[in-house]
């Protein structure tokens, strides 16, 4: 997405609200649809793997892209402004977004909108990304088991 449009992701000016418990919800939608989309919309490598889970208790989106050497972890939590909408497509709509500009910045997770309070199409979600990458997280056990064993001390 682009800075000049009406639809960007940026964290919130107003301060972290309680949910919006107004919002008309529907039927969630499956985790496979929307992974589905997601891969066939935005992934270049036809060797990605991404799947996404629906939280209904929760009001949450987890999505997972695996690539050859990290693992993204994208998760939304809907908090309010839902209006006469449904969250759930308003939710799917904000994955869709974060996921695009994932893909569109070459991976660069840090820079896609993150915290409690982000505004999507005039709604607001909590939202977490994670990285990581399998390889440099068994060295770095590696190297810590190294550190704690007397014998190789």
């Amino acid at each position: 997405m682009t800075n000049d449009s009406d639809e960007h992701l940026e964290p919130a000016s107003t301060p972290v609200g309680q949910r919006d418990e107004e919002a008309e919800w529907g039927e969630p939608p499956l985790g496979e649809d929307i992974a589905h989309f997601l891969k066939e919309r935005w992934s270049r490598d036809p060797g990605d793997r991404v799947s996404v889970e629906v939280d209904e208790a929760a009001r949450a989106l987890s999505c997972r892209l695996v690539k050859a050497r990290a693992r993204f972890d994208i998760r939304l939590t809907y908090r309010r402004g839902a209006g006469s909408r449904d969250p759930w497509m308003l939710m799917a709509d904000t994955l869709d977004a974060l996921y695009g500009l994932l893909e569109e910045s070459g991976y660069a997770h840090r820079e896609l909108p993150q915290g409690p309070d982000v505004e999507h199409l005039q709604a607001f979600f909590s939202v977490s990304v994670e990285k990581v990458a399998p390889d440099l997280e068994a060295l770095a056990n590696q190297w810590l088991k190294m550190s704690t064993d007397p014998k190789t001390a």
